[in-house]
């Protein structure tokens, strides 16, 4: 993948970041279409994220804490809790746009 994205004209000093988006691209694609083939698990992943963003601000337990508790590595955690966070934010903003 590395040559293709070179080959395409990306400046070699860019090439990781490329490589790094693409990848975080593709695991989000994957998501995506495994929550489609599966509505539950879909459910299941918001509600996962929301909980983190519930337990970390509302109720001010420590990231460490909850990842333990989950059975994560802590930087999943925290990667849980700023989805949700982002998903918040949008939410509200298409509620105060819809007023």
């Amino acid at each position: 993948m590395r040559s293709l994205v070179s080959y395409v004209g990306v400046p070699s000093r860019d090439l990781d970041d490329v490589m790094q988006d693409a990848m975080v691209r593709l695991w989000e694609r994957r998501e995506q279409v495994r929550s489609a083939r599966n509505p539950d698990r879909a459910f299941h992943r918001i509600f996962e994220l929301r909980s983190v963003l519930v337990q970390r601000d509302l109720f001010e337990i420590p990231m460490k804490e909850i990842a333990e508790t989950r059975a994560i590595p802590l930087s999943t955690a925290y990667k849980w809790r700023t989805r949700a966070l982002h998903g918040a934010r949008g939410a509200l903003a298409r509620r105060l746009a819809a007023e």
